[in-house]
């Protein structure tokens, strides 16, 4: 028995197979946005850095908490941003987390609302005698995909640590 490929099953079988990389790969949707609510008045730039947590309404498990100080941390640390100190402090508070559902990211992809994974964190930086230097919100949001098996909520910790590494370093880093 001799198989034959016709023009039409060539063409069904390239459409299941883009399909299948729109899936693996299209799906796998986040992003991150930063709003800043109280730009830097002046350029200043800091050597050493403290980071405060303040604990808010928002429900944030133990572990992505620590997870999250961990990321944060690492981030300004040990990249050559800063070191521990009291030059100024970052103090940040977790105003929305919602870790959504990861087999829902995983089966319905960016089609359902309540799978999305989302964090906001609020920080405010601040000088030794407590007067703001700047205020600025960070959001982090997974859609899903199955590249990333519906992506963990730990992803959006990672963005959002990103998000505020880069604004930190960008506007009172001295680049140690």
């Amino acid at each position: 028995m001799r198989i034959t490929w016709t023009a039409a099953t060539r063409i069904f079988c390239a459409a299941v197979f883009s399909s299948m990389l729109f899936l693996l790969g299209g799906c796998a949707n986040g992003n991150a946005r930063t709003i800043i609510d109280q730009a830097p008045a002046a350029q200043a730039h800091y050597k050493s850095l403290k980071i405060v947590e303040v604990r808010s309404g928002a429900v944030v498990p133990d572990d992505q908490r620590n997870a999250f100080r961990e990321k944060l941390e690492h981030r300004l640390y040990n990249t050559g941003s800063f070191v521990k100190g009291d030059d100024f402090t970052l103090q940040y508070t977790f105003t929305e987390y919602d870790p959504g559902s990861q087999l829902g990211r995983l089966f319905f992809g960016v089609t359902n609302a309540d799978s999305e994974a989302n964090v906001i964190v609020q920080c405010t930086y601040l000088t030794p005698d407590g007067k703001s230097l700047s205020k600025a919100e960070f959001t982090s949001r997974l859609t899903g995909g199955l590249l990333v098996l519906g992506g963990s909520a730990e992803t959006v910790l990672d963005k959002a640590a990103d998000k505020i590494r880069d604004y930190t370093a960008g506007n009172f880093g001295s680049g140690i």
